[in-house]
């Protein structure tokens, strides 16, 4: 009976010892579950913070899209307005000069009826 006692006595110091290093193994796989959900939080964390910016990001793009369109839109007016002003000055100089060349005709004309005129 003595042997079956110590065997026992064997046994259960060693399955002591292995529920000591199963606790140990399972502390320390605990404490690496929580640093590896620590991480995953943070990198959430993060992933919900890029996709933030990515957002504001986007919006502050369709923002300056539009400002060119407005831009460029402003730019055609300008362009379309400015070559039909043009167009008009253009015409007025031409009058401006064939009136300019009926005046300075004048005065010659005026000498030749006076010419025959005495």
């Amino acid at each position: 009976m003595t042997e079956q006692t110590s065997v026992t006595r064997d046994e259960s110091e060693q399955i002591k010892t292995l529920l000591a290093s199963a606790a140990r193994y399972t502390e320390t796989a605990n404490a690496g579950l929580g640093r590896l959900e620590a991480a995953q939080q943070r990198s959430q964390f993060q992933i919900d913070q890029l996709t933030l910016l990515i957002d504001q990001l986007t919006l502050r793009v369709d923002q300056l899209l539009e400002a060119q369109r407005k831009t460029e839109q402003r730019f055609e007016a300008f362009m379309f307005a400015s070559q039909r002003l043009m167009t008009g000055h253009a015409e007025r100089l031409n009058k401006l000069e064939g009136i300019s060349e009926r005046l300075e005709g004048i005065p010659s004309c005026l000498v030749r009826q006076e010419g025959r005129g005495e």
